[in-house]
C-alpha cells in the first residue's frame, strides 16, 4: 500500500473513532493540548501537515495507537471517562454542600456517583467528554 494512502486510512480510522466516542475536533484540542487549527488540519489535510508526535498524541487520547489498532475498546473507554466526570461532579457536589453545612456521607457520596455514572453513560456521549 502507498504511503498517502496508509496515511489516509490512518487518519480514517481515528476520525471515525472520535466520531464515535462522541468527541469534537474542539473538546479534542482542549484534551491533547493541541491547537484547534492543527486538529482541523490533521483531520482534513489526512494528516499531512502535522508531526508524527501529533498524531500519535491524539490517537492516544483516543484509545489508539498509530496502527490504529485498539488498546481499549470503546465501551471501555467511555465508561472509564465516565467514572471520572463522574467522580469530579461528586466533587463538586460534595464542595458545595459542605459549604452550606451538608457535607455528603460516604454512602451518599457513593450513590451520587453512581448517578451520575450511569447518566452519563445513558445521555449523549459528547456529555462525558465536555468539560
Amino acid at each position: 500500500m502507498e504511503k498517502s494512502s496508509l496515511i489516509s486510512n490512518m487518519v480514517h480510522k481515528i476520525n471515525q473513532r472520535r466520531e464515535h466516542l462522541g468527541i469534537s475536533q474542539t473538546r479534542l484540542a482542549e484534551m491533547t493540548g493541541i491547537s484547534l487549527p492543527t486538529i482541523q488540519r490533521f483531520f482534513s489535510d489526512n494528516g499531512a501537515k502535522v508531526s508524527l508526535e501529533t498524531a500519535s498524541k491524539i490517537a492516544e487520547v483516543l484509545g489508539l495507537n498509530l496502527t490504529p489498532k485498539e488498546i481499549i475498546d470503546e465501551q471501555t473507554l467511555l465508561e472509564k471517562h465516565a467514572r471520572k466526570k463522574a467522580r469530579w461532579l461528586t466533587s463538586v457536589v460534595q464542595g458545595t454542600s459542605s459549604l452550606e453545612a451538608q457535607g455528603l456521607t460516604g454512602s451518599s457520596a457513593k450513590a451520587v456517583e453512581q448517578r451520575f455514572f450511569y447518566e452519563l453513560m445513558a445521555g449523549p456521549k459528547s456529555k462525558i467528554w465536555s468539560a
